[in-house]
């Protein structure tokens, strides 16, 4: 923790000869370093061989979650994905909570989000709870079809429009308080390179079309490269 590998960011009301002050007041005693060299490392390739593994609890409900390796987060292909993650599983108008949940009735929930990290790879996440009745090999088949359809056709105008306009909500809502706008510019400072990147980060989102989202899923949300986990409730 030294100042050649941090990034201080200042949000609030202070002129710039303030903000100069009090920046050396406490920190200008720090000794200075060196900015260490890049630690990105590459990706990993997509999964192979269908990694699978079960494990037993005394839990709710049985469960199956399916996950695939993505590109890092400051990729078109990531933001393509992300949103192709929401169409999929973000609330109650998702397709998997409408299939599996409303229409089959074989799931008590179902989602589906991406964790985007900076190097090497980002993840995709997609999980049923099962109902009474059914089984965590249906509710995968289940899973693997749905993420097979929006490959195969891309997301719907309105399902794209849906997506997008999640994303500008959250984004505009994590922008608001001064503290969460401070992390999103040192972020882009630090991890991307330009803070300014964040005043660009909608319209980037809003230039992706549904083929650019087939595409990416097609690419990486391919049912042959998932990792599956299982879990099954603990016989008594």
């Amino acid at each position: 923790y030294l100042p050649g590998t941090a990034v201080l960011s200042i949000v609030g009301d202070s002129d710039d000869e303030e903000a100069g002050e009090r920046a050396d007041r406490y920190f200008g005693q720090i000794a200075g370093s060196t900015p260490s060299a890049s630690l990105r490392i590459p990706a990993l390739p997509s999964l192979g061989g269908l990694p699978r593994a079960e494990t037993a609890a005394d839990v709710p409900a049985e469960a199956t979650y399916l996950t695939w390796r993505l590109p890092a987060v400051d990729t078109r292909d990531f933001d393509a994905l992300d949103l192709a993650l929401t169409v999929l599983g973000h609330g109650q108008s998702s397709r998997l909570h409408r299939k599996l949940v409303r229409e089959a009735e074989s799931a008590e929930s179902a989602s589906a989000s991406a964790m985007g990290l900076i190097g090497g790879n980002s993840f995709a996440f997609a999980q049923a709870r099962a109902r009474e009745g059914s089984t965590p090999e249906q509710l995968e088949d289940l899973l693997v079809t749905e993420v097979e359809r929006l490959a195969a056709d891309g997301p719907t105008d309105i399902e794209l429009r849906r997506a997008k306009a999640q994303f500008e909500r959250h984004w505009l809502q994590a922008l608001a308080p001064v503290d969460s706008r401070a992390d999103q510019l040192s972020e882009y400072a630090l991890l991307r390179g330009d803070p300014q990147l964040i005043n660009t980060r909608i319209s980037d989102l809003d230039a992706i079309d549904a083929d650019a989202v087939r595409t990416a899923c097609r690419n990486h949300l391919v049912a042959e490269h998932r990792g599956t986990l299982i879990y099954r409730q603990e016989t008594r």
